[in-house]
């Protein structure tokens, strides 16, 4: 009886922890679309292979200075450079290119319709992002978004638990 008690418990703890890392990737998302003050989103999580292609060639970059001054209050709190090691680095492109195409977030982004990426090309300024990939204890994101014509791969830092856009590995505009 024991042993069944210790499976379950722990069968339960994982399916916690699941849904914790989940729902911090949802709440990412969520947030991140909302700061856009778009009224309804359309998107699909497929990106183009020639997309993945520059984000593994952005990811060997391993060091990144903060230029952006939108923070002066918090400067002290935003580190002036970071660095990325190589099995960081790695492993955030494994997680883009693994969770490429599979649906995580579908019905989970509010005010948002998911398309399928076979009916994408129906639609006009459709969105496509990566999940997050959460580094360091979950104090740094790197999150992949394309849209309206445009995409980046960016860093964000957790401030007083917000994430904060940080950095660009890259950005292009059509």
């Amino acid at each position: 009886m024991d042993k069944i008690k210790t499976t379950v418990t722990s069968i339960l703890i994982c399916f916690i922890m699941q849904a914790q890392k989940n729902s911090e990737a949802e709440n990412f998302v969520n947030a991140y679309f909302k700061n856009k003050k778009i009224e309804k989103i359309y998107y699909t999580e497929k990106i183009l292979p020639s997309h993945l292609l520059s984000i593994k060639e952005a990811l060997k970059e391993t060091k990144f200075q903060i230029w952006d001054t939108r923070f002066p209050k918090l400067i002290n709190e935003i580190p002036s450079v970071l660095q990325f090691t190589d099995s960081e680095l790695d492993y955030v492109y494994k997680e883009i290119e693994k969770n490429d195409n599979k649906d995580w977030a579908k019905g989970k982004l509010k005010n948002a319709e998911f398309i399928k990426s076979e009916d994408s090309e129906k639609y006009y300024g459709i969105y496509s992002f990566s999940k997050p990939v959460f580094l360091r204890k979950n104090t740094i994101c790197i999150f992949y978004s394309e849209g309206n014509e445009s995409g980046n791969l960016a860093t964000y830092i957790k401030i007083n638990d917000e994430w904060k856009y940080y950095s660009g590995f890259f950005e292009w505009v059509n």
